[in-house]
């Protein structure tokens, strides 16, 4: 819980991925949004201005429609997910969890001190017999967007480049190349 409170107080993350197969690193930065069952009605007020398409506007494109051809685009700005949407991505994630995963979600609160009561719930659960189901856990359970404003993207093979990303007026974005 540690975390989630963190990210509430504090939503700046950076990530960096490294390919290693490609020699290609992905510095990527922005604000974390947190998404439980509590907040899929309430979740697109809390992305701001961050532009996000809802699937079913997706879905109205075939996959070889290329979507940089603004004739076909509809005029009005795309939506973002309704909150069944979110609600239904929340869930399938959750459904695709293992089980041992998921009760993992009923567990004491990582990180505190292991008392006789807390051990006891521990023991019922890892046998499945602590009487609550799978589902209890889900209260517990959250997914984490992570919205990126920055993109710092190297290119270490043969002639090598890097090219910084960098988010303005909510859904354009600047490409600068640097030194690598």
């Amino acid at each position: 819980m540690e975390k989630f409170e963190h990210l509430k107080t504090n939503p700046k993350f950076e990530a960096c991925f490294w390919f290693p197969a490609t020699n290609e690193q992905f510095r990527v930065s922005g604000d974390a949004k947190l998404l439980t069952m509590n907040n899929t009605t309430t979740f697109n007020h809390e992305l701001g201005n961050y532009p996000l398409i809802s699937p079913n506007v997706i879905k109205q494109y075939s996959s070889s429609l290329d979507l940089s051809n603004t004739e076909h685009h509809n005029t009005s700005a795309p939506s973002n997910p309704s909150p069944q949407e979110w609600e239904s991505e929340l869930k399938g994630k959750w459904e695709d969890l293992s089980r041992n995963l998921k009760s993992s979600f009923r567990k004491p609160e990582p990180g505190s001190i292991i008392t006789p009561e807390k051990q006891k719930l521990l023991d019922s659960i890892s046998r499945g017999v602590d009487g609550s189901h799978e589902v209890d856990g889900a209260k517990n359970f959250a997914l984490v967007l992570l919205l990126a404003d920055k993109v710092d993207y190297a290119n270490l093979n043969g002639h090598q480049s890097r090219y910084v990303y960098s988010r303005y007026d909510d859904d354009q974005w600047d490409e600068t190349e640097i030194c690598p």
